[in-house]
């Protein structure tokens, strides 16, 4: 048990140093709509920046429960993702873009990712531009130690951006 907990305790400063790290390498402000996503058939929230501008970016967190060992391991996984919109539309934004992220406390091992974004992003109604529908279609890699696994991940939700997105032509 004193092993577990100290693999924890360790994954858990791995894990600051690595967000202090981010935010002394890329000091940003972000001047921006900020949105909510839920992907629920994915367990998965996330935190995007807007869709208006060519490049963005997204947070986020998976939550997974395992019942593969005599314990129940929670699992979580923090992404995240750098998305560059290819085509940007009154109705639709395609995007692609890189992530990474790192899987906590599976049963194999922890493990980082790397995956690829192809997506876009449609408002379902015209008169209300801070809702959006996401589909998303990301080839991954897991890296446990010693070994990796790749796989084709896809996401399907709903982002509810806090300020109103202005309907410009100059923006889209």
């Amino acid at each position: 048990m004193a092993d577990f907990l100290s693999g924890r305790q360790k994954n858990m400063k791995i894990m600051k140093k690595s967000i202090l790290v981010f935010f002394i390498l890329f000091p940003t402000s972000i001047f921006a709509q900020i949105g909510i996503s839920l992907y629920p058939i994915n367990n998965t929230i996330g935190i995007k920046t807007t869709p208006l501008k060519t490049l963005s970016l997204e947070l986020r967190m998976s939550f997974d429960v395992s019942h593969s060992t005599a314990d129940v391991l929670y699992i979580l996984q923090p992404e995240v993702n750098f998305i560059y919109r290819i085509c940007k539309d009154e109705k639709v934004n395609f995007y692609s873009g890189i992530g990474g992220g790192y899987g906590l406390n599976n049963a194999n091992g922890n493990f980082t990712n790397a995956s690829f974004l192809l997506g876009l992003e449609f408002y379902p109604v015209a008169a209300m531009r801070n809702f959006t529908l996401t589909a998303e279609l990301d080839p991954t890699a897991n890296f446990f130690a010693g070994y990796q696994t790749y796989k084709m991940k896809g996401l399907i939700g709903i982002t509810y951006y806090f300020s109103k997105i202005k309907n410009k032509k100059n923006d889209l």
